[in-house]
């Protein structure tokens, strides 16, 4: 008789644990519960494909992922189901297994009954078949899918998903304003769309358009107040909308949502004693976040948010190749909106600039640099006289050879003129 409850027991549960059901989510002190309860009917060598699905619903949600592997693996052995072929995807998917998960996406699909089509399980199937294609670069298919499932379904909520789907394969390829229009069109049929808000929160940041970037987040703050990193993205759009104030506020409550993971992230960094830029990096990220934590309206906050971007942008100045110059710029740039006076920063701009062939920027850079310099009461790291030790020398060279070298007269006589000009002795 203790077997037969035992078994209808975990039958019952199979129900509440399919993908969409209400009690899908297993409160935390009743995980224990039933996995004691999974474990004897286990140790009964009891066959039941409901007990291993079950038993890897548990171990998933307390993040086990090869225990929850293998239990939606003895589940299927036993009884091939739709859910037990998503939950299985889902969790390969999060060990990284992509390919693997694609498979098993496929195969819940396919065991999904024709008449519906468009229930829960079925859904979350083709989101995440959808999602894991784009990572995977098969964008062609990833879009035929999206269409597939826009064209079968007039549900303004699934509409919305699958709208976002297809933007983020855009956003993927390059595509920013069809990435960008089909975010907003999923947000017009979902205005509490979360992941489409965050998402085009983020192309407007990468596009610089911050002010845009800070309003997504915000909405996504609205929405979902406790997730850190959207409190941090929404720091760095306001930060580059110089509102200091504002951002530290963002990066506070980024903190205060993750206490244990900032306190040991700090109290590790505090330690390193390596001198490349990478460490010195984290080193002022630490010192940043404490002074953030206990003195924030100390000038020293500031200085050490400077630091971090300064160390970051010069590592990876030092790993060097075109899409990193570029970060780097930006890094240089972040850093300049605290320190615009800083002689040093300029140079180094500079410097990430030649490495561009933005001559031209690099130039102005330089010259901001000599302007700082001519206003400080500090020397400068090279003397100004000596047109051998200054950085303009090298690249006006460079100006020079290259322009030179692009065959184009036009270029090289006015910016000549110019640099002769301004910097006489540096020619």
């Amino acid at each position: 008789m203790a077997v037969q409850r035992l078994v209808r027991t975990i039958r019952k549960q199979q129900s509440l644990n399919e993908p969409g059901s209400a009690s899908s989510f297993i409160p935390h002190p009743y995980c224990h519960t039933c996995l004691s309860s999974y474990q004897r009917a286990l140790a009964l060598q009891l066959q039941l494909h409901e007990l291993h699905y079950n038993l890897g619903h548990v171990l998933h949600q307390q993040e086990n992922l090869p225990g929850a592997i293998a239990s939606y693996q003895q589940a299927i052995a036993l009884c091939p189901s739709q859910a037990a072929h998503y939950n299985l995807a889902v969790a390969l998917d999060e060990q990284g297994q992509t390919e693997a998960a694609i498979a098993h996406y496929r195969q819940s699909i396919l065991l999904q009954e024709p008449d519906n089509q468009w229930n829960q399980p079925g859904l979350s199937a083709y989101l995440g078949l959808g999602q894991a294609l784009i990572r995977q670069g098969q964008f062609e298919e990833a879009i035929q899918l999206c269409q597939q499932a826009l064209a079968l379904d007039s549900s303004h909520s699934v509409s919305a998903e699958f709208y976002c789907c297809l933007a983020q394969t855009f956003a993927a390829q390059g595509q920013i304003n069809p990435a960008i229009a089909t975010y907003q069109h999923a947000i017009s049929l979902e205005p509490d769309l979360t992941v489409a808000h965050y998402q085009l929160g983020k192309i407007w940041q990468h596009q610089e358009n911050h002010a845009a970037a800070a309003a997504c987040f915000q909405r996504v703050m609205q929405l979902q107040p406790d997730q850190p990193e959207v409190y941090g993205d929404c720091g760095l759009a306001l930060l580059a909308l110089g509102k200091f104030t504002e951002a530290m506020r963002c990066w506070q409550r980024a903190i205060a949502l993750q206490p244990i993971f900032v306190k040991s992230f700090c109290q590790r960094v505090a330690s390193l004693t390596e001198s490349d830029s990478l460490t010195q990096s984290k080193i002022a990220c630490g010192q940043f976040l404490t002074a953030l934590q206990h003195q924030p309206d100390d000038p020293s906050v500031s200085v050490y948010l400077q630091r971090i971007y300064l160390h970051l942008a010069d590592a990876l100045t030092e790993y060097g190749g075109r899409e990193i110059y570029q970060q780097a710029k930006t890094y240089y740039h972040q850093a300049l909106q605290l320190q615009p006076q800083n002689l040093m920063l300029h140079l180094k701009l500079g410097d990430c600039l030649v490495k561009q062939r933005r001559l031209e920027a690099a130039i102005a850079h330089y010259r901001q640099g000599l302007g700082c310099a001519s206003e400080s009461s500090e020397p400068p790291p090279f003397p100004l006289a000596s047109p051998l030790s200054s950085p303009l020398q090298g690249t006006y060279r460079s100006t020079q050879d290259w322009v030179k070298a692009q065959g184009d007269r036009h270029q090289y006589i006015p910016l000549m003129r110019s640099v002769t000009q301004s910097f006489p002795t540096a020619i």
